[in-house]
């Protein structure tokens, strides 16, 4: 099973275009274009409570979008803002227990 990982911010996300071996994918979400490019079974997208309700210029949600564009592919796991060294630490064991198979 291939799992790609990939986190989710606040910014105002532009489009891109993204290229892997000839290969295109014009979006302004990077999970997106790990879905197009390498096709994995799953997209584990990290999120913060304030990523979760950012909207892009249509005022539609980022998680909304992903959840539209890619179905059941994509996981959202939630982490902290990482505004501490404990939260930090937090993110790492969150992340690992993505990599590692725990859930």
């Amino acid at each position: 099973m291939l799992k790609a990982l990939s986190f989710l911010g606040t910014g105002k996300y532009k489009a891109v275009n993204y290229v892997w071996e000839g290969n295109k994918c014009d979006t302004h979400l990077f999970p997106e274009a790990l879905a197009r490019l390498f096709a994995p079974d799953e997209i584990v997208v990290f999120v913060t409570e304030r990523s979760k309700q950012t909207v892009d210029e249509k005022g539609t949600k980022y998680v909304d979008y992903l959840k539209n564009t890619l179905g059941n592919k994509v996981k959202f796991v939630d982490i902290p803002e990482g505004k501490t060294e404990e939260e930090l630490w937090q993110i790492f064991e969150i992340c690992g227990a993505q990599v590692g198979g725990k859930r």
